[in-house]
């Protein structure tokens, strides 16, 4: 097996020291590729020289020059992210915001980030967290207090629900027990002189005032999504556990070790294995056992303790929250920040969001120089960034946008973008509300069963997202919208978190699930209520939720048909639901409920086989029929002509729709029996009608003309109601509701076809991440690349589809 290829950013650091130890003690399963540092050449030269790197980072321009001298079978370059295109896996043990360029790159690489760097994840959390559902990538902490929890939180297969709060250990520093007092004239010596562990200055001095164990509540809360009110930080001056999990169960996993960076290093690399070298290992006869205390303020006299209690008293739900969500109940709505103080807020926000634009502007175009790189193989980027009045950049950018949304409405089913306020204005509610009740007035025109079977479909849709609605609620998934229709809102309300409303285009409507794919982008702690994150029987339960309501539907509108009005069965007699205009039929002067008696003298008692006797005989054949009307017998004579339906092959057309069935009456005993049966055969029906749809023989044929077969193409919604019309005439509401039974049943089945944005798309991209993932590592498929087949199919089904029409012979 091929050695893992290591990057590290910051190598002349404490943490980058550190690893070369552990690739020293795991020799030919780690090979150093790329190493990089600020200002410290002179360590960079070292370690270069004994790791023989193909690339080195130095950001300080006026030393590269000496570096490339010392090194001449390495390439150097300016940037440290730079380093990330060679290597398998990437430390960041760059110290402060200046690390977060490799964070992002690294992430957006779809490659494994060793983070140690907290400041990417605290200064910058909106901006890495949509990165990390990148394809392929992987972020695990090298922290201490973060890497055991990442080990405590593998216990469980369920951490969104099974985990009751994260606890954080501190040693206390150097400081721990001292008053205020005794605080007051303390200098750095006695800062730098840490108990238990050995590490930079920066880091020394943030470990002793706290500051650092502040930072790293709110990394916990990124890192895992937990609210700050179930993360706790409990002193504990041996440093042997690192930091705990508690679950609603009741139980606690703790890592220990002895405190040596080494080993959360060795678990970052090899996750999800683990190295083979002990570093930490405890001899446990030397050993104290472990003592552990909440750190309460009074213990820990120093300003920056109060840190971590500051988000949870200024917006953080109480503990009662907590323990609810520690039960069977989701999160806490809200997630809760830090309060910095206003003044300083003001002062830097401008230079914050400045230095986020610019990253989100540098990694944009680093992915666009990827995408059109040469043959050379993907652009490296410069360090130069662009102005931010570049014009031509941000239209790029907007048009970007717009198709990133496009996409995961697609895929999404709805959609998935911030949405504008929910208030609608005037005009729109005027023209919605009126292109509601235009749609009604004009189907009323035409026929009062269009309105029915069009308010039919409605309650259809409704029930279909209502489905989804309930038991993404009852898995633990957050639907924000209820909706009816698509388009501007025309009317809305607000409850219980979730929005329900009307929009303009009375064309369907939808449940806004949040999550849905990796390409929907989801606010941090939002993230254990997504779909995505959810288990695979519950992705299914959810996502199969809507073609199951359109069964249900269907069964019980059968089940109602069958006990009230009977029925459907062969009742010996063939009558005429309709004779078409301008055919042979009507030329013999045919009529709409004539029974059919003999045909040429032969009895006729079933209409399929009066349609195998048209279509056997060939045209110009004259055809002698015995009619019974009104009591009377006639005997009528027509001449067969061409089908038009069938220019290939001799077909008899005469211009009917024969029918030989009538509905007798059942008990309700028998409907519940009678109605899931005949459910089944046409589930039957369906599946095999569906195959023979979207059979890329059939497709083809269609789009080149060498396929007539009506039956060969999907129908549509319009069709259907074109043809409601004539079954509400004929058959009144028993016929329209097996319609929209039936129609029920097509789309519940048809919705289950493998294809994005169909649930059936969805639910094969569980079932294909449930088959890819292994030893608790979640796969996530990366649906990007399903877009365009996605499109073409659904385009193809849209060339091919025809309206449906009552058969005529």
């Amino acid at each position: 097996m091929s050695a893992v290829r290591v990057a590290i950013a910051g190598s002349s650091g404490s943490i980058g020291t550190q690893t070369l130890d552990v690739v020293r003690a795991e020799a030919g399963r780690y090979e150093v590729v790329a190493l990089g540092v600020g200002s410290s050449i002179a360590v960079l030269i070292e370690q270069a020289l004994e790791f023989r790197p193909k690339v080195v980072a130095v950001a300080d321009a006026s030393l590269r020059a000496e570096v490339a001298a010392a090194l001449p079978f390495a390439e150097v370059v300016a940037d440290l992210a730079d380093l990330v295109a060679v290597a398998d896996v990437v430390v960041n043990a760059v110290v402060g915001f200046a690390g977060l360029p490799v964070t992002v790159s690294t992430l957006a690489a779809g490659k494994r980030l060793a983070l140690a760097n907290k400041e990417s994840l605290i200064a910058a959390g909106p901006v890495v967290q949509p990165l990390r559902r990148t394809p392929g990538a992987e972020l695990v902490p090298v922290d201490s207090e973060h890497c055991a929890v990442h080990q405590c939180l593998r216990s469980s297969a369920h951490n969104d629900r099974e985990v009751s709060r994260i606890m954080l250990t501190a040693s206390g520093g150097p400081f721990r027990g001292r008053s205020s007092s005794e605080l007051a004239n303390v200098g750095v010596d006695e800062a730098l002189a840490h108990p238990t562990w050995k590490m930079g200055p920066k880091i020394t001095i943030d470990s002793s005032t706290l500051m650092n164990k502040g930072l790293e509540v709110i990394e916990a809360h990124e890192l895992f999504g937990t609210p700050y009110d179930c993360i706790e930080v409990v002193v504990h001056p041996q440093s042997v556990v690192h930091s705990m999990a508690e679950f609603t169960d009741g139980s606690t996993i703790a890592q220990l070790s002895m405190p040596d960076m080494r080993l959360p290093i060795g678990y970052a690399l090899a996750y999800p294995a683990r190295i083979g070298v002990p570093f930490g290992r405890i001899d446990w006869g030397a050993t104290r056992p472990p003592r552990l205390r909440a750190a309460r303020h009074g213990h820990l006299p120093l300003p920056c303790a109060g840190l971590r209690g500051r988000p949870n008293r200024r917006h953080g739900p109480r503990m009662a929250q907590c323990r609810q969500r520690s039960g069977r109940r989701s999160l806490p709505r809200r997630s809760p920040s830090l309060a910095p103080d206003r003044r300083s807020q003001r002062r830097r926000a401008p230079a914050l969001r400045a230095e986020c634009r610019s990253i989100h502007r540098r990694h944009h175009r680093r992915r666009r120089s990827r995408a059109c790189g040469g043959p050379g193989g993907p652009s490296r980027m410069s360090n130069d960034t662009s102005n931010d009045t570049d014009t031509s950049t941000d239209t790029g950018a907007a048009a970007s946008s717009r198709f990133e949304r496009m996409k995961v409405e697609v895929v999404s089913g709805g959609t998935q973008a911030a949405e504008p306020p929910a208030q609608a204005d005037r005009s729109t509610m005027i023209v919605g509300t009126l292109a509601w009740i235009a749609l009604f007035v004009v189907l009323g025109i035409y026929s009062p069963w269009f309105v029915v079977f069009v308010l039919g479909l409605a309650v259809s849709i409704m029930l279909h997202e209502l489905g989804h609605f309930w038991t993404a609620r009852k898995s633990g998934m957050r639907a924000t919208q209820f909706f009816l229709g698509f388009g501007p809102r025309i009317w809305s309300t607000h409850r219980n978190g979730v929005e329900y409303g009307v929009r303009a285009i009375p064309l369907g409507g939808f449940v806004k699930i949040i999550g849905m794919t990796n390409v929907d982008e989801v606010a941090p702690e939002d993230e254990p209520f997504t779909y995505r994150q959810g288990t695979y029987p519950r992705r299914m339960w959810v996502i199969t939720a809507g073609s199951v309501m359109h069964m249900i539907i269907a069964i019980v509108l059968i089940v109602g048909v069958y006990s009230i009005w009977g029925r459907v069965e062969e009742s010996g007699v063939v009558r005429l639901a309709a004779v078409s205009a301008d055919s042979p039929a009507a030329d013999a002067g045919l009529q709409v409920g004539d029974i059919i008696r003999t045909v040429d003298g032969a009895p006729v008692q079933e209409a399929d086989a009066w349609r195998d006797t048209l279509a056997a005989t060939v045209p110009g054949s004259t055809m002698q029929l015995g009619v019974e009307r009104d009591g009377q017998l006639l005997t009528l004579e027509a001449t067969l002509i061409q089908n038009p339906t069938s220019t290939d092959v001799q077909r008899g057309f005469l211009g009917v729709s024969p029918y030989s069935d009538d509905r007798v009456a059942q008990s309700f005993t028998d409907a519940l029996v009678e109605g899931p049966s005949d459910l089944v055969t046409g589930v039957g029906q369906a599946i095999s009608g569906v195959a023979k749809v979207l059979n890329p023989v059939s497709v083809w044929g269609h789009l080149v003309g060498t396929n007539d077969d009506p039956t060969s193409r999907p129908g549509t919604i319009v069709g259907a109601t074109r043809i409601s019309d004539d079954i509400g005439d004929f058959d009144g509401w028993a016929g329209l509701l097996t319609l929209i039974a039936s129609v029920n049943l097509s789309v519940g089945v048809f919705n289950m076809f493998p294809l994005l944005p169909l649930d059936g798309g969805h639910a094969a991209i569980a079932t294909y991440e449930r088959l890819r993932s292994r030893r608790g590592k979640r796969y996530f498929a990366d649906v990007n690349k399903l877009m365009p087949v996605a499109a073409l199919c659904l385009a193809l089904i849209g060339c091919c589809s025809s309206p449906a029409s009552t058969s005529t012979w």
